[in-house]
C-alpha cells in the first residue's frame, strides 16, 4: 500500500497531456526530451497559473505522504 502512495505521489507533479509527452511540474529532463517543466518555458502572463498548480501538486503530494505515514505507523504487522 506504501508503494501506491509513492506512485500516486509522483503522478501528483505530472500535468496532463497529449499521450506520450510527459510534463513534469518540477523538472526536465534535458533539451532533446519530449519531457519538460512547466516552468521552463512559461510566459509571464501565465506565470500564476502555473505557479498555482505546482501548489496544488505540492499540496496533494503532501496529503500523500501524510497518508502513506499513516500507513506505516498503524500498520499491525510492523515491529517496533
Amino acid at each position: 500500500m506504501l508503494n501506491d502512495v509513492l506512485r500516486d505521489l509522483e503522478k501528483s507533479f505530472i500535468a496532463p497531456t497529449p499521450p506520450g509527452l510527459y510534463r513534469n511540474l518540477l523538472y526536465c529532463l534535458n533539451e532533446d526530451a519530449a519531457e519538460f517543466s512547466i516552468l521552463r518555458d512559461v510566459r509571464e502572463d501565465r506565470l500564476n497559473a502555473s505557479l498555482s498548480r505546482v501548489l496544488t501538486a505540492i499540496n496533494g503530494a503532501r496529503g500523500l505522504v501524510r497518508s502513506g505515514l499513516d500507513l506505516f505507523e498503524n500498520d499491525p504487522n510492523r515491529t517496533n
